[in-house]
């Protein structure tokens, strides 16, 4: 009969048997010699896997023999075929050690096409007297074969692929040939269904039957479809080879999105107040193109209503034409203002600038100052545009520029004479690895044979979120004699601001701005400076900012609040 000690003793000593034959969990495996990628092209072998695990002494020596063998055909794609391994256990450690030894290099590279005039415009990443990668030598064959598809040799072969290796002499020969074939051409375009119409959707189309095909013109058709704002995807797909006839049809594959969107929310900016907004985007109307969209804001300093009509032209991607109508009743420290537009406009592209000619009809009801006044202007404007971004959420490097001019005469249905003029700039600058500047300025100029009778809207005015902060918006400006705003002539802002990170998706700022608007007087430059911090959400920064009024020893600080990209 077996005694309670004895059974303790007997449990004891089987687990002291068990553990003579278990592994030592979690063996550490150590790579010394070579360089980083040839440690971890041993790493990478079955055996140095099997040697973490190993279960006993017995399978660990076996895996280190394994190992050396191994480890060493681990090394012959990086050219290395005369490398040595070795490799030892060291208590719960095992120390493995490379000695790479001389590389095979190049002696020789013979590419060949049988076709001379082919010329692929691809260089080769082997050349005599580099060490032959064999990961090098493959990306080189397919960036040939892909220069070539991607230029009309649908049917090329590759012939000819050989890699003479002589270890004793360490050298390594390559030879390739390649049977280019006929030079494809586009053939007939078609699209699957869509709601626009062949006639429209062949402006996007920018090849003509008979062409040479090339995948990049291709790419140009896909990322204009994609970018027009009507489909949800996009896909061309090449059908059928007609080696008799030389050519391949495309079948352009389009998905449309949604015809209707919709959206309302609730908005805040410090310049116009909570509010709530909404508004419906018809993203096509007719099998022309046509878009709609109309737009409602109600807030408690600005409330707007909008509608806009969008006439694509028939043959000009970059050219189409407008038809808008937007109401929009205003209270500032300034002004009260009611103002109606109808306006009809052309954008197109004038070098690398976006330009929209417009011809807006306006009439408005203001009160600013002592002056209450109902004035109508019929006005021709000239807008240029540009925005250049590292396309980053915080760019780094980029700028936005615009300039408009606007033209009325009291001999065209206008209560006087103008000429105005507005150019709006900024941009941003990398400091560092994690720092930026940020630059923004602004200017304009107004000229009127009657100036009471230029309208609030069209006006000067300085102060606000998105110019001099520490001030509330378009209080700055020459006064009247009982010191209310009435708006310049001219105006000049300039903004600097330096930000950093902080912590996660937050960054601090710090600014200075400093500006006016000027009328025939001596107005002063206002100055104000402040700190901000940003929430870089999906939709862009959201940005709170608490300015100081420097030139106003008798304001307060003001918080400013803005949302949007940076450019």
């Amino acid at each position: 009969m077996t005694t309670w000690p004895n059974r303790h003793s007997s449990l004891l000593l089987g687990l002291v048997l068990i553990a003579s034959v278990m592994p030592a969990a979690g063996l550490e495996l150590k790579v010394d010699g070579g360089s980083e990628a040839q440690r971890e092209a041993v790493l990478a072998t079955t055996p140095a896997q099997r040697i973490r695990d190993a279960k006993n002494d017995e399978s660990l020596d076996f895996w280190l023999n394994r190992l050396r063998t191994e480890g060493a055909k681990a090394l012959q794609p990086l050219g290395y075929y005369e490398a040595q391994i070795s490799g030892a256990a060291d208590g719960k450690a095992v120390r493995v050690e490379i000695e790479p030894g001389e590389p095979v290099r190049v002696t020789s590279v013979a590419i060949r096409f049988e076709d001379a005039d082919v010329a692929p415009a691809v260089t080769f990443p082997l050349a005599a007297g580099a060490v032959f990668d064999h990961q090098s030598y493959e990306a080189g064959k397919q960036a040939i074969a892909a220069w070539l598809l991607a230029n009309g040799y649908l049917a090329s072969e590759l012939i000819t692929h050989e890699v003479r290796v002589h270890r004793q002499q360490r050298s390594a020969e390559i030879a390739l040939t390649w049977r280019p074939g006929p030079r494809y051409r586009f053939g007939e375009v078609r699209f699957t269904d869509s709601p626009l119409s062949r006639e429209f959707l062949s402006r996007y189309v920018t090849i003509n039957p008979g062409e040479y095909f090339s995948e990049r013109r291709l790419q140009t058709i896909s990322e204009s479809l994609r970018g027009s704002g009507y489909f949800a995807a996009v896909e061309i797909v090449p059908g059928q080879l007609d080696p008799a006839a030389g050519t391949v049809p495309l079948e352009i594959q389009v998905t449309p999105r949604k015809q209707s969107a919709y959206q309302a929310g609730v908005i805040y900016a410090t310049d116009a107040g909570p509010g709530l907004e909404a508004g419906v985007e018809r993203r096509w109307l007719n099998s022309r193109g046509y878009q709609g969209r109309v737009r409602l804001e109600l807030a408690t300093r600005r409330s707007l209503a909008a509608a806009r009509l969008d006439i694509p032209s028939a043959g000009d991607l970059d050219r189409s034409s407008s038809l808008s109508l937007n109401y929009v009743d205003e209270s500032t420290d300034s002004s009260d203002r009611q103002t109606g537009q109808l306006a009809v406009s052309r954008q197109s592209k004038w070098g690398a600038w976006n330009r929209v000619d417009a011809l807006t009809y306006l009439r408005e009801n203001f009160e600013i100052g002592q002056q209450e006044d109902t004035v109508s202007f019929l006005l021709g404007s000239l807008e240029l545009s540009r925005h250049v971004s590292d396309g980053s959420p915080v760019p780094r490097a980029g700028w936005r520029a615009s300039l408009e001019t606007q033209f009325g005469a009291d001999a065209l249905a206008s209560d006087t004479n103008l000429a105005r003029a507005e150019l709006n700039a900024k941009s941003v600058y990398g400091v560092g690895e994690q720092y930026r500047l940020l630059l923004r300025g602004n200017l304009g100029a107004l000229w009127a044979d009657d100036f009471s009778q230029i309208p609030a809207s069209l006006r000067f005015f300085a102060g606000g979120d998105q110019s001099v902060r520490g001030f509330d918006f378009e209080e700055l400006g020459p006064t009247d004699e009982l010191g209310e705003p009435t708006g310049g002539e001219y105006l000049a802002v300039a903004s600097v601001e330096f930000d950093g990170p902080l912590r996660g998706n937050f960054r601090w700022a710090a600014f200075v701005d400093a500006g006016n608007a000027f009328g025939g007087g001596d107005d002063d430059i206002a100055y104000a400076a402040g700190i901000g911090l940003r929430w870089l959400t999906p939709i862009g920064p959201l940005r709170l900012d608490v300015a100081s009024a420097l030139s106003d020893s008798d304001s307060n600080f003001r918080i400013h609040f803005t949302a949007g990209p940076d450019l």
